[in-house]
């Protein structure tokens, strides 16, 4: 990796080397969409065994991004974005990568979670966050021929006594990262959020806490940067961001 100045946050955070980019196998989008349906079977199996401890065993995991750094969880009427159906027009059109159509949608875990688990926590246990139970929390995901190729998750938490969406588990896969799957994906699940019947105008109100070699990304995707950098023991170093979603002019 090497070291990328940031003008927009006044720190350093990491990229990709060009070397590095062009050294990784590069898979096509079905090969990819293969490998992530391996990946969700394997995910399905260890959830169907697991399901009375995954809620507890996910602890440890969720604090490795949330340590430092928790907000209130107070209890929350979730008037969520059940009213917006999962099939519904995303407002974000697919495209073709390689011939392969890509498009983005609502998802459930268990289509997600064995991508986001590679992405995120390779050579460890397949293990839901504790958010994930939750109500309200949505997943959306981006997909090549019907399987997973990127994947993002946002919860209800509070801030400043405002409902709020918290991101987490953002992930493309390997192979088709820099290709603009991720920003799309983004895309579509922020043209939904800005859908919240319970949003309090004038914004919906979305923040995460980011990897630093991640954070070059959502700037350009139009996120800023929230207080100081600061070090997740046995992670690395994050940053918390945020972006305030205009809201979506009712149709009524």
């Amino acid at each position: 990796k090497i070291a990328v100045p940031s003008a927009a946050t006044g720190f350093t955070v990491k990229s990709r080397s060009a070397p590095r980019r062009a050294a990784e196998e590069r898979m096509d989008p079905a090969s990819a969409a293969t490998a992530s349906a391996a990946r969700t079977d394997a995910a399905l199996s260890f959830l169907s065994v697991n399901t009375a401890s995954a809620p507890q065993s996910a602890t440890a995991n969720a604090a490795r991004d949330d340590s430092a750094a928790a907000e209130p969880n107070r209890s929350l009427s979730v008037a969520s974005l059940s009213s917006v159906s999962a099939e519904s027009d995303s407002g974000v059109p697919g495209f073709e990568l390689d011939g392969v159509p890509i498009t983005f949608r609502r998802a459930a875990l268990e289509e997600v979670i064995g991508l986001r688990h590679e992405i995120l926590k390779p050579g460890k246990f397949i293990k839901p966050y504790k958010q994930d139970a939750e109500p309200g929390t949505i997943h959306f995901g981006a997909f090549a021929e019907g399987k997973a190729v990127g994947c993002a998750t946002y919860f209800l938490t509070m801030r400043d006594d405002r409902r709020a969406w918290k991101m987490r588990g953002v992930a493309t896969s390997t192979p088709l990262a820099g290709r603009g799957i991720g920003s799309r994906l983004l895309a579509c699940a922020e043209e939904q959020l800005r859908r919240d019947p319970a949003a309090q105008p004038p914004a919906v109100t979305v923040w995460a806490i980011a990897r630093t070699d991640a954070t070059v990304f959502y700037l350009k995707v139009g996120w800023r940067p929230e207080g100081e950098v600061y070090e997740v023991p046995n992670v690395g170093p994050h940053l918390r961001i945020m972006k305030e979603l205009p809201l979506a002019l009712s149709s009524s």
